[in-house]
């Protein structure tokens, strides 16, 4: 039973093994490159602010355009730069061994025989043990099938590392808005005393009340229509590999990939966060004016008194 058990392990590893990028020599070094190049993201941020400084509005909205079109995109781009030249690498390396393969036979029945008898033998020496020829030539047919399906397996691989590719830069984009949510609460944060407010705003007192310059729906509107959406689009317009022309030849027709899109616009956790964003910035400006109208009673109660 052991022994069933134990050769049973081994056919399961064995498909396992055929199956797992990682796990093939073929592929696993230029996985490895690949991920490291992927690693790198985690360096790119989509938006940015000094924690320690107040922005005017036109500042703030300069500094994330800034971010994202010389720091954000030059850096996806020279990511996918490293990514595609591994992949180039790997497709030129699987795509000659295959070729040396095919040429190597000159029909498929030569793969077909495993008999322990070579129908040409040069020299004149003594004949090999059928044993040995036996197993060469099953050795050649296991290779052989390999190669092939190596060579079958090359947009599967580029799609697998599309995917890699894809989920960094979302993962980029969530850190950015994580991190535009920080920004707008650290202020709030007891344990840090010296941190300021993400905005300038100064309040003036008018004939109609008081009044906040930027007001409330102007920050609501950087924030939601180039803070939050910039990220998005950066996230979005991202280079695609599995759409890039050079690897075409290795799909029937044209390949479908994840929408960048559509699932950031759909995720739970994104939408809690642009929600909690919003609402932050409404409390904060409910807080300023109930503040004002607090200490408007007081001067009023103050020169009551005086009088």
């Amino acid at each position: 039973m052991q022994g069933v058990r134990r050769k049973n392990f081994k056919r399961v590893r064995q498909v396992v093994q055929s199956r797992l990028f990682a796990a093939r020599s073929t592929f696993a070094g230029a996985l490895r490159e690949i991920q490291a190049a992927v690693a790198e993201l985690q360096n790119v941020h989509f938006a940015w602010a000094n924690p320690n400084h107040m922005y005017s509005l036109q500042e703030y909205g300069e500094l994330q355009v800034q971010t994202r079109e010389q720091k954000a995109k030059p850096a996806l781009d020279s990511i996918v730069d490293k990514i595609q030249k591994v992949l180039e690498r790997l497709c030129r390396e699987v795509q000659a061994q295959a070729v040396l393969y095919q040429d190597s036979i000159r029909n498929a029945s030569e793969l077909e025989d495993i008999t322990g008898v070579e129908l040409f033998q040069g020299g004149g020496g003594r004949p090999r043990p059928m044993v040995v020829i036996k197993q060469e030539k099953l050795e050649r047919a296991a290779n052989y099938a390999r190669v092939m399906d190596e060579l079958s397996q090359l947009g599967i691989f580029v799609r697998l590392v599309d995917y890699l590719f894809v989920e960094g830069v979302m993962a980029c984009a969530v850190a950015g808005v994580e991190g535009l949510l920080a920004l707008l609460t650290v202020h709030k944060q007891q344990t840090d005393k010296q941190a300021k407010a993400l905005f300038q705003v100064f309040v003036s007192f008018e004939p109609k009340g008081v009044a906040f310059s930027p007001n409330e729906a102007a920050i609501l509107n950087e924030l939601n229509a180039n803070a939050l959406e910039g990220i998005i689009s950066v996230a979005q317009g991202a280079p695609r590999l599995l759409f890039m022309r050079g690897y075409a030849h290795l799909f029937e027709g044209k390949p479908s990939g994840l929408n960048t899109l559509n699932i950031l616009r759909n995720m739970p956790h994104l939408t809690a966060l642009r929600a909690a964003i919003n609402q932050t910035v409404i409390d904060d400006f409910s807080a300023a004016r109930e503040a004002v109208r607090v200490g408007a009673a007081l001067e009023a109660a103050q020169h009551n008194c005086a009088g």
